[in-house]
């Protein structure tokens, strides 16, 4: 087996993939290696695994009995050869363990992306495997900057990554990456040293430069996620009696980022509906994370989709947790201040109706205030051809909402 199906556990091989769809039309081996001009021996070999399947005639089969999936094919191949790179580059932050040690480093991020890919907005599997890769690469970074970081003593995080950095999925890679070396020290115990080191001293030296705030933020950012208990009241303890609007979202977020407890986001609920100027600092953010702005982007905003929909994966994946509790809260602000826009109902209609069928099974007096203002809200939809309280254009594929 080779290693990149190790470390995608959810994403077929090449073979699978291309032997459940020849199966489905009736195509036999045979005919394959006729179509392939190689002996059907050999195309026994590459369709059972015992050899990898050549990418060229991988396609080329392709092409031939089924070309109205060659988008998807194609962009599987690009997974799979992205993913073979995961072990090499995750060697270079290894303490000890070798091969074994880098290929369980790796099946982090193979984890996180397949999830992140499984809450795809598209059902066509060339979407999904385009997301995919994109996630993939997202994990190549983050090794590589904390490759640099261990091997040459760079800073984690500094003005030239932060781009990267603050775009996701990269945070949560390199918070997964970091919580396992800290729980499998015997594999990344100097690496995670460095790079914990890294960020606790990017806090206490004052930072230059042009992005020199965002690095500091996201310093606070990623020691509360990742870091130890010590880690976490350092950054309270910093943060606490920050005045400047960046620091009291951070401090607010530290509080809960990894508290199953949904109670605990009352106070930061509180802050955002009394001070419109941190919850639109908040908004700011979450514009550069989901990539629906530049960092320095001084342009009108032109989209919030991204948003909506990554707070709607956030509250299906982390249900009643401390933070899912800020996304519903943040999904109706939007909402209600962004109602006339026209939405791609493929990419939120079904997930509010997930969300929504969640909580109308749930005890009433057990849900929290938002999660009620949630179901209030959304309390009439009842069928997929239903409006979400509002209108839906000619274009099926399009949603308005209309809030009174």
């Amino acid at each position: 087996m080779k290693s990149d199906e190790i470390i995608l556990e959810q994403t077929p091989s090449l073979h699978k993939w291309l032997g459940q769809r020849l199966s489905k039309k009736g195509i036999t081996q045979r005919q394959l290696a006729t179509s392939v001009s190689r002996s059907t021996s050999q195309v026994n070999h590459w369709m059972s695994g015992k050899e990898a399947f050549p990418p060229a005639l991988f396609l080329l089969a392709v092409t031939n009995f089924i070309h109205e999936e060659f988008g998807a094919a194609e962009n599987l191949l690009h997974v799979h050869d992205i993913t073979k790179l995961l072990p090499r580059e995750a060697s270079r932050i290894v303490s000890k363990g070798g091969n074994v040690a880098a290929l369980a480093t790796a099946k982090i991020i193979g984890k996180r992306a397949e999830e992140s890919a499984a809450h795809c907005d598209s059902g066509e599997c060339s979407t999904m495997y385009q997301f995919l890769f994109q996630n993939i690469s997202a994990g190549l970074n983050v090794l590589n900057m904390m490759k640099a970081c261990v091997e040459e003593d760079k800073p984690f995080i500094h003005g030239s990554n932060i781009k990267l950095h603050l775009r996701f999925p990269h945070n949560v890679m390199a918070s997964d990456l970091i919580k396992f070396g800290t729980k499998s020290p015997e594999i990344m115990e100097e690496s995670c040293s460095k790079i914990l080191g890294s960020m606790r001293q990017t806090l206490k030296n004052r930072q230059d430069g042009k992005y020199s705030d965002h690095v500091r933020q996201h310093a606070f950012h990623m020691l509360a996620r990742g870091g130890d208990a010590s880690d976490r009241a350092l950054v309270f303890e910093i943060t606490k009696s920050g005045k400047d609007l960046a620091t009291k979202r951070t401090a607010l977020y530290a509080q809960i980022i990894n508290n199953p407890n949904p109670q605990a986001a009352e106070e930061f609920i509180f802050e955002l509906e009394r001070n419109p100027a941190l919850a639109a600092k908040t908004l700011e953010f979450d514009l550069v994370h989901y990539g629906d702005k530049g960092l320095d982007d001084p342009s009108p905003l032109k989209s919030i989709e991204n948003i909506i929909v990554h707070n709607l994966r956030h509250i299906q994946t982390h249900q009643s947790a401390a933070t899912a509790q800020i996304a519903l809260h943040k999904l109706l602000s939007l909402l209600y201040e962004f109602g006339g826009k026209q939405f791609d109902r493929r990419r939120i209609y079904p997930r509010i109706r997930k969300i929504l069928e969640r909580f109308q099974e749930m005890d009433y007096s057990r849900l929290t205030g938002v999660e009620k203002r949630f179901l209030n809200q959304f309390g009439i939809l009842q069928d997929n051809s239903t409006p979400v309280l509002g209108i839906i254009n000619s274009d099926s594929n399009q949603l308005a909402f209309d809030f009174p």
